[in-house]
């Protein structure tokens, strides 16, 4: 079964050390990511994938912190991968939940990979 592009960014940011999941976790962690595919296309053999990050932590500075060092295993280390052709920072923002008081950033990015399909 060929990898989805969320599951190669979920594998890819636990291998940085990173805690990443593709949905909310039942008992999540205090800090933690989620990873979310929300737009693709398709041209000429080549797929794009509109990507979300959410960065939780414990403060509203502590997501920020771990959003800016996502931001640069995204843009810097990740287009080192094989089928990763180009990665782009569309937006990043807070995202707070003050009821919660869950504290979060978001970053949409823009990602241009090949992807293996199998028949």
């Amino acid at each position: 079964m060929a990898k989805t592009i969320e599951s190669i960014l979920i594998g890819y940011l636990n291998s940085k050390g990173y805690t990443a999941y593709g949905e909310e976790p039942e008992k999540p962690p205090r800090e933690y990511l989620v990873v979310g595919k929300v737009g693709s296309r398709h041209t000429n053999h080549i797929d794009g994938a509109v990507i979300t990050i959410r960065s939780y932590s414990g403060s509203m500075e502590q997501a920020a912190e771990l959003n800016k060092h996502i931001k640069r295993i995204m843009l810097y280390d990740l287009p080192e991968l094989s089928d990763i052709v180009g990665v782009y920072l569309n937006s990043d923002y807070p995202q707070a939940e003050t009821d919660t008081r869950r504290y979060r950033y978001q970053a949409v990015y823009d990602i241009t990979y090949y992807e293996d399909y199998e028949e």
